[in-house]
């Protein structure tokens, strides 16, 4: 039985994966800044010194904790350097030290800054990333040093949604779907698969977690699967809720891309659902 250091188990990401792991008899300790009843969770700030905490090894580390920039939209590039990268600090001192062979780390697109491309990949080209990216970006290089005892996998995620889900495009557009509120749209007619359930996220890690010979030190992106017009996104939360909401078309320079699945599929068995698959579940999971 494989004994996990989760990270963020009280956010809509990490808590649905504590939930999910829990469920595939898997051993959790899960630090938070607040107490809890529940044995699998421990007082712990990993922004400070974990050790005196935690003292005992772990087959694997799933480092979910982060701050984002819509959460907390005051916070300042030195509390991302806080609370995102020395906690990520912390958690590579800690796993070199204990000699754990697994750390995952959930990252985000925000990464690449601007995009530019139409397509973004793995290697697309890193443009002027804002505070929260600039700390996801540093806290991967970190975990890639191959100085590092341990092999990190890094997964740049897009809007991840699900029951309850945060802080992406496609909750706040429901939220306003579901209050029959007028909708502004931008870009209508270009593609879209900015987008994860989280179960899909469940079953790429499990399927990591699992692995008898883990010899990776790599990161990817991913999406969701075939692509769909972000006006036919829109109408198809409509008709499934059915909102009155309207739609108002507007125009604003900015580009927009669809999430290479190709690396991931091709490297890692990545299998990814349907745009339209996960925005039905979303959608069915949260009315």
């Amino acid at each position: 039985m494989n004994k996990i250091l989760l990270t963020g188990a009280t956010g809509f990401i990490g808590s649905n994966i504590y939930s999910y792991l829990k469920k595939k008899n898997y051993r959790l300790l899960c630090p938070s800044r607040k107490k809890y009843k529940n044995p699998d969770f421990i007082h712990c700030d990993l922004s400070h010194n974990i050790f005196k905490k935690i003292d005992f090894k772990f087959d694997a580390i799933l480092h979910c904790a982060s701050i984002s920039p819509i959460q907390y939209k005051k916070q300042t590039y030195k509390d991302y350097l806080q609370n995102n990268v020395r906690t990520t600090k912390n958690l590579i001192k800690f796993a070199n030290k204990k000699k754990i062979n697994k750390f995952f780390y959930l990252s985000s697109i925000s990464a690449y800054g601007d995009v530019l491309d139409q397509k973004l990949d793995r290697r697309s080209k890193i443009n002027n990333p804002d505070h929260y990216g600039r700390s996801k970006l540093i806290s991967e290089n970190l975990l890639l040093d191959d100085k590092n005892y341990f092999k990190s996998f890094i997964i740049r995620l897009p809007g991840v949604v699900g029951k309850k889900s945060k802080r992406n495009w496609l909750t706040k557009i429901f939220k306003e779907i579901k209050k029959n509120k007028s909708l502004d749209i931008y870009n209508p007619h270009e593609y879209f698969n900015n987008c994860i359930h989280v179960s899909d996220l469940f079953h790429l890690l499990d399927s990591f977690l699992k692995s008898s010979t883990f010899k990776y030190n790599d990161y990817i992106t991913i999406g969701s699967k075939e692509n769909m017009k972000i006006i036919e996104v829109v109408k198809l939360m409509i008709k499934l809720t059915k909102s009155t909401s309207k739609i108002n078309i507007k125009k604003i320079n900015k580009n927009s891309f669809t999430i290479s699945n190709h690396y991931a599929i091709k490297n890692y068995k990545y299998s990814p659902s349907k745009t339209s698959e996960v925005i039905n579940q979303f959608v069915k999971e949260n009315i």
